[in-house]
C-alpha cells in the first residue's frame, strides 16, 4: 500500500473510513491514523493530533452525520489531543480506558515517583474521558457494534476496538514496526501477555495506529 493523502476520508472497509494525520515522523511514519466507523451515528476512533487541519477534515468527512462517540486508544498525544475539541464540536463524549497514568502496573508508577526512570514519552497529561471502558463491555450505534479489549503492553491503558473480523488495534501491532515499549506506561511482560491474546483472537484485519492495515 502506498501512502495515502493526507486529510482525506478513504474506505477501508464496509462502514468504515480512515483519514491520515498530518504528524508523520520517525515514530509515527506516515502520521496517525484516525478511522470514521458508521454510516449515520458515527464513532471516531483516536482523533489523533490537536492539529486544526485535521480536526477540520475529520468534522467535514463526518458533517452529514452524528458522531455519538471519540473513542481514544490510548493517551499519547499522537491519538488523543484532537479528542476535546472534537468533542466540544460534536457534543460526543470521550472514551477511553481513564487518564493518562490508569492502569500502570504499581512497579511502574512507585519506580517513575522514586527513580530517575525516565519514559513517558508523548503522554497526553491533560487526558481526561468522559467515560471509562474496561474488557468486555460494549458500544452500538447504528448499524455497528464493538466490542472492548484492554491491549495493554506499549501503554497501560491501551484499549481495542473489535468489530466483527476488523481490529482497530492502537499501536499494539503496525505493519512498518514493532511497538516501542518504555516504561513505566509500557511492560513488556504485558506485551507479550497481549501479543498472545491477539494471535488467540486472530482479526482478518487489523486497523492499527499507523501505517497500513494488515491483512495477513
Amino acid at each position: 500500500m502506498t501512502r495515502p493523502p493526507v486529510g482525506t476520508a478513504i474506505e477501508i472497509a464496509p462502514g468504515v473510513r480512515s483519514i491520515l494525520a498530518p504528524n508523520s515522523g520517525p515514530m509515527t511514519y506516515w502520521g496517525t491514523n484516525s478511522y470514521i466507523l458508521g454510516e449515520t451515528e458515527l464513532a471516531i476512533i483516536d482523533p489523533g493530533p490537536d492539529d486544526a487541519g485535521h480536526i477540520s477534515a475529520l468534522l467535514e468527512a463526518t458533517a452529514q452525520s452524528s458522531v455519538t462517540y471519540i473513542l481514544v486508544t490510548h493517551a499519547h498525544a499522537d491519538h488523543s489531543a484532537a479528542a476535546g475539541v472534537l468533542s466540544a464540536q460534536t457534543g460526543a463524549p470521550v472514551v477511553a480506558f481513564g487518564p493518562p497514568e490508569a492502569g500502570r502496573r504499581d512497579v511502574m508508577q512507585r519506580l517513575s515517583q522514586e527513580s530517575n526512570l525516565g519514559g513517558g514519552e508523548g503522554l497526553d497529561h491533560g487526558f481526561a474521558p468522559d467515560i471509562c471502558l474496561r474488557e468486555g463491555d460494549t458500544l452500538h450505534g447504528t448499524g455497528w457494534e464493538l466490542g472492548v479489549l484492554h491491549l495493554p503492553g506499549h501503554f497501560a491503558g491501551q484499549l481495542g476496538f473489535q468489530f466483527g473480523d476488523i481490529l482497530f488495534s492502537g499501536d499494539h501491532v503496525m505493519d512498518w514496526a514493532s511497538s516501542i515499549v518504555s516504561p513505566p506506561d509500557g511492560h513488556l511482560g504485558d506485551f507479550l501477555a497481549t501479543s498472545r491474546k491477539l494471535i488467540k483472537l486472530a482479526p482478518q484485519l487489523c486497523l492499527s495506529g499507523h501505517g497500513a492495515p494488515l491483512r495477513d
